[in-house]
């Protein structure tokens, strides 16, 4: 008697290459190999209908000599003389690229410190929040006089995270939450440039 391959019990077909296709209890596959019925509908349903002996599944053996093969080609193409002389002069418009990055970056920030203090962002960006922290306060004042299931409403949920960047509770419900967002960028406020 052969051996189921997946259960390792006893089967009643006496050979993979028997004619029957199956008995009452045992399935041949199409590719010869024949398992229990139970133990191949398991098998199937979990190894994504495919024959757990004959599968395109590799070894680890296998996968680290295709590895190696492929780690050797390409070390062979690496020392060509005609990829050497590309891969030298790739590192120097890298380098060249990189240190106009840097020196672009350098000029941008002195560009946006000088137009900083030109229009005064800091002293407007100083009285938005500054407007923005006296709604909060003087909502908390107008809702200690309304009592206090209005100071509940300003406390923000346990499960929730008290700020985010969509901003705070408060915000959010306040201003809605593209405002509340903006306040939140406001509060951190930096330019991200693509180039």
């Amino acid at each position: 008697m052969d051996i189921c391959p997946i259960c390792l019990e006893d089967m009643d077909m006496i050979h993979y290459n028997d004619e029957r296709e199956s008995t009452s209890s045992c399935f041949k596959m199409n590719c010869g190999h024949a398992y229990h019925t139970k133990c191949i509908i398991t098998c199937l349903s979990v190894e994504g209908k495919k024959c757990p002996q004959c599968n395109d599944k590799k070894t680890a053996s296998q996968e680290l000599s295709i590895e190696g093969l492929k780690k050797k080609y390409l070390g062979e193409i690496k020392r060509d003389k005609d990829i050497q002389f590309l891969m030298n002069e790739l590192t120097l418009s890298d380098q060249e690229y990189s240190e106009a990055r840097r020196q672009l970056k350098k000029d941008i920030q002195e560009f946006i410190n000088k137009r900083k203090v030109e229009l005064a962002m800091d002293v407007k960006r100083d009285y938005v929040l500054e407007c923005l922290k006296r709604i909060r306060n003087d909502s908390k004042t107008i809702a200690k006089q309304k009592g206090p299931e209005y100071v509940a409403s300003l406390v923000p949920d346990e499960g929730r995270y008290r700020r985010s960047w969509g901003g705070t509770l408060f915000e959010r419900h306040f201003f809605g939450r593209t405002k509340a967002y903006h306040f939140c960028r406001l509060k951190n406020a930096y330019i991200h440039l693509r180039i």
